[in-house]
């Protein structure tokens, strides 16, 4: 038998003792696990928890804490405060750091390493989202990735301190019934997406977005037409304060507070709506046709 024998010189030692250190002190993210609500229903506030681990480098003053989420569009998030969040982690050093989520400032400098390259302020945020992280199995014409910073100063995280803890979503669920994943990214340090180490990614299986009870109670409402042309009436004994008009998707596409007895539909296109009729009853909501 041939005896093999692996000479090491100073040089390759040196290499491996730098890899292996680099290895060791990474800003390294971890999501545990994700807990999210059972039921969701259209139109409610819900909180989303996710477990996380981050361990620090080596002489770190600070890193910003970025996490992003993969929702519908139809949700608006990144408006009227749909989505926050806040966060805290206990040191393995002792202590606890807390605060914040929101959406990043008009200064934050955006992906400084973006997947693909291109060098810092070639892409946004949801871009590098879209291609690093991707859409599950969601069309991604229906689904967006937001992206929400901690507020206040970085976050300080000492040679090989590790942070283990929650940050919890807040988020106002659109008002439509769909069905879509929602996919969840933590990203720590430098903005870095070619460095996988910092960041950690995790798709939830298929949500339905149900109407709640309200939503499917009995409530006197008429529709006529339907099928409708430019024109559709609602008649109601009940006090109507506002309809509301969703695509396919859950996209609002028209909303009227008035003249219910006349409602100039012009401006939809020919095809399907959600139509959400608001009242001192209650709501409803119904499917209804363009043609």
């Amino acid at each position: 038998m041939k005896k093999i024998t692996i000479k090491l010189t100073k040089h390759r030692i040196t290499k491996v003792f730098l890899l292996f250190s680099f290895l060791l002190f990474t800003m390294c993210v971890t999501i545990n696990s994700i807990n999210e609500p059972a039921n969701i229903t259209a139109g409610s506030t819900i909180d989303v928890t996710i477990d996380a681990t981050l361990v620090g480098e080596v002489d770190d003053a600070g890193q910003w804490l970025y996490v992003a989420f993969l929702a519908p569009t139809a949700w608006d998030l990144e408006n009227n405060d749909n989505l926050t969040g806040t966060f805290e982690f206990t040191s393995s050093l002792g202590g606890n750091t807390n605060g914040t989520l929101a959406l990043p400032p008009g200064d934050d400098p955006g992906p400084q390493n973006p997947p693909g390259g291109g060098g810092p302020g070639t892409q946004t945020w949801e871009e590098s989202c879209n291609e690093a992280f991707g859409f599950a199995s969601n069309n991604s014409s229906d689904v967006k990735w937001v992206v929400l910073r901690n507020e206040g100063a970085k976050i300080p995280v000492a040679n090989t301190e590790e942070l283990a803890g929650s940050i919890t979503l807040t988020i106002n669920v659109g008002p439509a019934a769909l069905t879509t994943e929602l996919g969840y990214g933590v990203l720590i340090g430098n903005y870095d997406f070619e460095n996988s180490d910092r960041w950690d990614l995790e798709f939830t299986g298929s949500k339905s977005i149900t109407l709640s009870t309200e939503d499917i109670a009995t409530i006197d409402v008429h529709f006529y037409p339907n099928p409708f042309n430019n024109t559709i009436r609602i008649d109601s004994p009940s006090v109507l304060k506002k309809v509301e008009f969703y695509s396919i998707t859950g996209q609002k596409v028209k909303e009227v507070s008035s003249n219910f007895e006349t409602i100039s539909t012009d401006d939809l296109s020919i095809g399907f709506y959600m139509v959400k009729v608001l009242s001192d009853k209650g709501s409803i909501t119904k499917k209804l046709i363009k043609k």
